[in-house]
């Protein structure tokens, strides 16, 4: 039996898992924002597959499991340490959005994060601020605020940027960074 779990938090995403491999798979579980895939029978190509297509935090091949943990995609909310901060770079545990694209994720040792902050209407700036819901709570990413950390850093896995907000994520970072 092989098991792989996937996070994804919103329901198009589940609605493809479904759609894509209720026939392939011996029993489908959604917990929260995770899918799991139970199968009896699995080939190494179809877990690249969906590896390719979907965020994995673990896979359980008999007794043996493989932790997809370190992966990250463009546009995931994480939950970092950034202890040992400078000056005026924000510090502590802070939930952040991945802004590298996926290829650099897969292959480099660090990522590029943006910091997200609680909402407050004095600070917010339309021009380098995005407004995102995460889980009933108004934030902002900070898109002035951009750092590399190493994997290491990495506490936990929240969710996703809804796709018209990663889209309003993107313009504001090129204009930022390119004018």
């Amino acid at each position: 039996m092989t098991e792989i779990i996937i996070l994804c938090n919103n329901y198009k995403e589940r609605k493809r898992i479904f759609a894509k491999y209720a026939k392939l798979a011996h029993s489908i579980l959604v917990k929260g924002n995770r899918v799991i895939l139970n199968f009896t029978k699995i080939s190494n190509m179809l877990i690249d597959e969906i590896k390719d297509n979907f965020n994995i935090v673990s896979l359980i091949r008999g007794d043996k499991k493989i932790s997809y943990k370190d992966r990250v995609k463009r546009g995931e909310i994480i939950e970092v340490n950034l202890t040992h901060k400078e000056g005026f770079e924000k510090g502590g545990i802070s939930k952040c959005v991945v802004i590298q694209n996926n290829k650099g994720n897969r292959n480099s040792g660090t990522i590029i994060i943006a910091i997200i902050e609680k909402y407050e209407k004095e600070k917010y700036n339309r021009n380098i601020h995005t407004i995102i819901d995460i889980n009933g709570e108004k934030n902002i990413v900070v898109l002035n605020n951009i750092r590399t950390i190493d994997y290491a850093r990495i506490i936990n896995r929240i969710s996703f940027l809804e796709d018209i907000k990663q889209a309003e994520v993107d313009k504001k970072l090129l204009k930022i960074l390119l004018n």
